[in-house]
């Protein structure tokens, strides 16, 4: 995570404004929090905040039961919370492709 001054430089506010254009936030108040293709803003209480950050370093890992591939990759993968200089960075959720409940996954179109 880097935090960013936007009072002490106007090249920051610039960004700022790319960053909501590109994600389509027209009204915002700070803090903003953007990455992994997501942009969090506007949470009231500290456990909104919680849960939105959680969601936002969370990533999905589909696998199907069986697949040497998949095992083979798994130990790549960290069990739990990835933390780099003491700081939360990802949280691998694995998925069974074959009962995945995502309405937007095509299992036949992922390359085995």
């Amino acid at each position: 995570m880097k935090i960013r001054d936007l009072d002490a430089d106007q090249a920051e506010a610039e960004r700022l404004q790319k960053v909501l254009s590109a994600y389509k936030i027209v009204d915002y108040t700070l803090p903003v929090v953007y990455g992994l293709n997501r942009a969090v803003t506007e949470k009231k209480t500290v456990e909104e905040w919680e849960l939105a950050l959680r969601q936002l370093l969370t990533i999905q890992v589909y696998i199907r039961p069986g697949c040497s591939k998949c095992v083979k990759a798994k130990e790549y993968l960290p069990q739990g919370i990835v933390v780099w200089y003491g700081v939360p960075q990802l949280f691998p959720d694995d998925r069974n492709i074959v009962r995945s409940d995502d309405p937007h996954l095509d299992p036949p179109s992922i390359d085995r």
